[in-house]
């Protein structure tokens, strides 16, 4: 289900526990005057531990038209293969982006975690770095 708000997504991401955030450590900066907190990610659990995800990528080609629908829209790609958005960054990263718009899909190949696989293999990671 697409959410219909922000806030909606917002809610969903932080409910579910293998979520975006889990994924990504960050620093949180906090302002004092009004109580707002900013969260950057700095450091991708991905990417750390890529070389235990390796054997588990599988390249897809897309034909013209899932290319059309899926550019520059890894949520979309995310939800398609895993049912939810919260996988996008991981599909960012497989595919060399470093945002949105490198997310162009022009080639006819994607690269997508193992969709049998991948609650098991980010569980590990979240046990590893003590998460869960």
């Amino acid at each position: 289900m697409i959410p219909l708000t922000i806030q909606e997504e917002i809610d969903a991401g932080n409910s579910e526990i293998l979520s975006h955030r889990m994924l990504n450590n960050s620093i949180i900066i906090n302002y004092n005057k009004s109580s707002e907190r900013i969260r950057i990610p700095m450091d991708s659990l991905i990417s750390k531990y890529s070389h235990l995800l390796d054997k588990f990528v599988i390249s897809l080609t897309i034909d013209y038209d899932d290319r059309n629908n899926f550019a520059y829209s890894p949520k979309k790609l995310s939800q398609y293969f895993y049912r939810t958005t919260q996988f996008w960054s991981i599909l960012l990263y497989l595919n060399d982006c470093h945002s949105l718009i490198e997310f162009d899909l022009e080639k006819e190949r994607v690269k997508i975690l193992d969709p049998a696989k991948i609650t098991m293999l980010l569980n590990e990671i979240l046990i590893l770095e003590g998460k869960i």
